[in-house]
């Protein structure tokens, strides 16, 4: 490997050394596999995982990129990292800063293509990281991708709680103007006070080590009267993230939903709750 850096974490290009193998990505159908490079987080079962968690207080953690084009990517291992500041997941990120004296000689690392390359990154390199979601992030050398995967730092794996839709949602009867369910690929506008007597119903179970949500649900958008707009995700199965296709992610299961048939109501009557 090349050099990565002069001062950061000798441990990370040992581990990279050891763990990066060629040919080890899931193939397809060609016309199937994504042409993309996508980095993952790995959880305690050395899995690629979405959003895994590890206690405060964690020297490192690992991480898998997996290049699923033809070609080569040039990577520069210079970590970058985030920490969310919104509730409920929401899509709003600081970046946490190094601490004094940690520097980078920015030379890429090739990935090939069809190829795994497992590593590591010492948190012990950043300022204080309090528990809470954050997102590691790598660039390309080119700058033409960002590679972005997120993790938890919690005490625990216990869930957080519950929580109804709407809250979810981040909005309610009394301050939304408007509410647009959309659902392969068919657009509702919703009555109001109909949709959030279902939404104040239904209970969810919130999921740390959540996994990809299934790809076909109900994308939920309220739009309220404070000119501001609150944005839900949820599947017919009760997997439930506070998402929005206008966000750089999949859609994860951060919720459960408590009691499906509740559920199955939302789904069965979304054209009679429609204006």
């Amino acid at each position: 490997m090349k050099c990565i850096t002069a001062i950061f974490c000798a441990a990370l290009l040992a581990a990279s050394l050891t763990s990066c193998t060629k040919n080890d990505v899931p193939m397809t159908r060609a016309g199937d596999r994504p042409k993309l490079v996508l980095l993952s987080m790995i959880d305690s079962n050395g899995e690629a995982s979405v959003r895994p968690s590890y206690p405060p207080g964690a020297k490192t953690v690992p991480y898998r990129m997996a290049n699923y084009t033809d070609e080569a990517c040039h990577i520069v291992l210079i970590p970058k990292l985030e920490r969310n500041l919104g509730l409920q997941f929401e899509d709003k990120w600081e970046e946490v800063p190094f601490k004094d004296g940690i520097g980078f000689c920015g030379t890429p690392d090739t990935i090939d293509g069809g190829e795994v390359y497992d590593g590591e990154v010492d948190l012990s390199n950043f300022n204080d990281l309090p528990t809470g979601c954050y997102r590691l992030s790598f660039e390309s050398f080119d700058k033409t991708n960002v590679m972005s995967a997120e993790f938890i730092l919690q005490n625990d794996k216990k869930a957080d709680g519950e929580i109804t839709l709407t809250q979810l949602l981040g909005a309610n009867a009394e301050h939304t103007k408007k509410i647009t369910l959309s659902m392969n690929g068919t657009t509702v506008t919703a009555n109001v006070r109909k949709f959030y007597a279902i939404a104040d119903s239904i209970m969810l179970t919130s999921q740390l080590e959540a996994k990809q949500a299934e790809q076909v649900g109900l994308f939920i958008t309220a739009e309220k009267t404070d000119g501001t707009f609150e944005y839900a995700y949820i599947t017919a199965s009760g997997e439930a993230d506070k998402y929005s296709p206008l966000m750089s992610r999949l859609p994860c299961a951060m919720y459960i939903a408590n009691d499906t048939e509740m559920l199955a109501g939302l789904f069965a009557n979304i054209a009679s709750i429609s204006d």
